[in-house]
């Protein structure tokens, strides 16, 4: 139905960044793969980048993730 599912996240970013990009990936409707004219499950690797103003005075500190 192209909804995201079962994400794993590979490197957290910490800040609440990682759970934002959670939250955006879940809100996209993919086109599921097709195969033999039904819908089937895909796997997708996807690379996002945060980036802060350039001339933002945010200090930023040592990413410290609890597991």
């Amino acid at each position: 139905n192209g909804r995201v599912s079962n994400i794993k996240v590979m490197a957290p970013v910490g800040g609440g960044c990682t759970q934002e990009a959670i939250r955006l990936l879940q809100m996209i409707r993919w086109m599921p793969g097709i195969k033999n004219n039904l819908a089937v499950r895909t796997f997708m690797n996807l690379d996002i980048e945060f980036k802060l103003p350039e001339n933002s005075e945010i200090n930023m500190f040592e990413n410290r993730q609890m597991n």
